[in-house]
């Protein structure tokens, strides 16, 4: 991080003489562009699906419920201003659940949809939204194409 702001030191440096308003925006940008460019990337894919995401086959669901899901990207007009970084401060990927019905880190499976596949919960939605999943997709016209669906899952 400090190799990071001092390697930009000329981009940054003229901020100082703006104004507090100015210079605590663009602050804050650059912190988030460095956050994210210090963050590792996960491995895409492996030969069985998508690698780091736990197993949760062998466990029985501590509950059950059905949602309303629907599926979303990193597009500006769907997030904030940080559309690769997660509410809980994690990188977006394959795997990641926006919601606000579960809590941080909660483990879901949607075996009608996904089979054994366990997605995180590390994101959130607009507060308008109690009883909703987002599913975050890297190809737009795939999460079109999922729309919205009524979807049993499995909260670990």
């Amino acid at each position: 991080m400090i190799q990071f702001l001092l390697t930009t030191a000329p981009f940054w440096m003229p901020l100082l003489s703006l104004g507090n308003t100015v210079r605590v925006k663009a602050a804050s940008i650059l912190l988030s562009v460095a956050v994210f460019l210090a963050m590792p990337v996960p491995a895409a894919f492996a030969k069985n699906g998508p690698v780091g995401l736990p197993d949760a086959s062998d466990r029985t669901p501590r509950k059950m419920m059905e949602i309303t899901a629907t599926a979303y990207n990193s597009l500006p007009e769907q997030t904030d201003d940080t559309p690769f970084i997660t509410a809980s401060g994690t990188r977006v990927r394959h795997g990641v659940l926006a919601t606000n019905a579960l809590p941080f880190g909660t483990r879901v499976r949607m075996p009608e949809l996904y089979g054994e596949q366990v997605f995180v919960v590390e994101d959130r939605m607009n507060s308008r939204y109690h009883k909703r999943m987002d599913i975050w997709m890297e190809d737009v016209e795939a999460a079109r194409a999922f729309g919205i669906q009524r979807v049993k899952v499995e909260i670990y």
